[in-house]
């Protein structure tokens, strides 16, 4: 799934939204420059079920200073999260063991056994 993210700067807020019909955004204020990981996950890879494909663009044509930092690194948290991310993850469970749905574990007590 090949997805573009804009990246836009307001006079309060970095800001990394969605192209999606119900579009998320992301923000990152100006007066304390927190990156909310929890807040990135819920807006660009919450509930995934295939592996993501995403081109930050930049609505000005030129970034400079904190705007171009800003941007380049939650580029480069993007394609590391996205490349570290593996396309066998979203297989059915069903088609990694047959019909039965097991993913092939067995349970093993022996080392829940006291000495």
């Amino acid at each position: 799934m090949s997805s573009k993210i804009s990246f836009q700067e307001t006079e309060d807020a970095y800001l990394f939204s969605s192209a999606e019909d119900e579009p998320k955004v992301f923000a990152i204020k100006k007066d304390d420059l927190i990156f909310d990981a929890g807040k990135f996950y819920e807006c660009f890879f919450k509930d995934l079920e295939e592996k993501p494909e995403y081109q930050l663009v930049s609505e000005s044509e030129t970034l400079a200073g904190q705007a171009k930092h800003i941007f380049t690194t939650v580029e480069t948290i993007l394609n590391d999260t996205c490349n570290g991310i593996s396309g066998n993850w979203f297989k059915d469970v069903m088609s990694q063991d047959g019909a039965s749905g097991a993913l092939g574990a067995e349970k093993d007590d022996s080392q829940l056994q006291p000495a």
